[in-house]
């Protein structure tokens, strides 16, 4: 496989960025890393390329309009929107991160993370449900008409390796469904999905 193009994943947290970049990086081909920055909230910008000035000059268009810019300065790049549509289930893990202080968990850890003391703040998960609603559309607007790829984290979770491979597709490299599935065979991550969830969603639809 060759080398691709500048690829850069734009979502917010709680969308499975981690699990994402890790099967991408399982290929061999990338090395994604994630970015933050103090002046951009929950929004999450991932890229397989080395130059932190262009990082904060990508933070930095969110608020000054210069995803022309951008693009100009990164010919070929390729941008994937990874997007979660259950607000609600998004609004609950993001509570319960909160509340535990944990945001991602390995094989091996879940049971000690299921055994982590939660509790209900009602004004705290309702407040994570406004935070996730006003984030819905953002990085649509972001990209406007800038050709780009969707990956729903549903359908991520359901068929990682068909995802995988349309990636791939999109930033046009080849790559086997053996390959794929071998990426995806080398992730040690998992859904966090507490047992607790049912009881937590019947709370946030009263609020709602």
């Amino acid at each position: 496989m060759q080398h691709p193009k500048p690829v850069w994943i734009l979502t917010t947290g709680r969308s499975g960025s981690n699990y994402l970049s890790a099967m991408l990086n399982n290929t061999g081909l990338f090395s994604f890393t994630e970015c933050m920055h103090e002046n951009n909230g929950p929004f999450r910008f991932i890229g397989c390329i080395n130059c932190k000035a262009l990082r904060r000059q990508f933070i930095r268009s969110l608020h000054d309009g210069a995803r022309d810019e951008i693009n100009l300065s990164l010919p070929g790049i390729k941008y994937i929107l990874l997007n979660r549509k259950d607000i609600k289930s998004k609004a609950i893990s993001h509570y319960f991160a909160h509340i535990t202080g944990v945001w991602k968990v390995h094989q091996g850890e879940l049971e000690d993370y299921f055994k982590l003391p939660i509790y209900l703040d009602k004004d705290l998960l309702k407040a994570c449900y406004d935070e996730e609603l006003s984030y819905l559309n953002c990085w649509d607007n972001y990209l406007r008409d800038t050709p780009h790829f969707r990956v729903e984290y549903e359908d991520m979770i359901n068929n990682p390796v068909e995802t995988i491979i349309k990636i791939f597709d999109y930033i046009e490299i080849k790559i086997t469904p053996e390959e794929a599935q071998a990426a995806v065979d080398k992730c040690d991550g998992v859904v966090m999905t507490r047992p607790e969830f049912q009881e937590y969603l019947e709370e946030l639809e009263k609020l709602i």
